[in-house]
């Protein structure tokens, strides 16, 4: 986590996660994430959709490094919270959320 969360709209912002794969040696694993903004009442203001990132998986390392970039510049001033979801087509999933501010 960032110590700093407020960015200006021409700041480059990136969510660093780490997925933990314990499959990450099946030839048939697909792995996405979803990175959703909203705004302090909750409204949906960004939804990136499922972004494959199987891609990224390395065979015989447990962790999955992923790094996505935030488009701050299609917000407006105020607070927001991202939510990042992984995915995978074994049926599992976990999500973590951070907040931000932009200036």
């Amino acid at each position: 986590p960032s110590p700093f969360a407020a960015y200006k709209p021409a700041d480059t912002v990136a969510c660093y996660l780490e997925i933990y794969e314990p499959q990450a040696d099946n030839d048939k694993l697909k792995l996405g994430v979803t990175l959703v903004v909203r705004d302090k009442d909750g409204a949906e203001k960004l939804n990136s959709g499922m972004v494959e990132v199987t891609n990224y998986v390395r065979k015989g390392n447990p962790t999955t490094p992923i790094a996505v970039r935030v488009p701050i510049d299609k917000l407006t001033p105020g607070t927001y919270r991202l939510e990042m979801t992984a995915y995978d087509n074994l049926g599992q999933k976990a999500g973590r959320t951070a907040n931000l501010t932009i200036e």
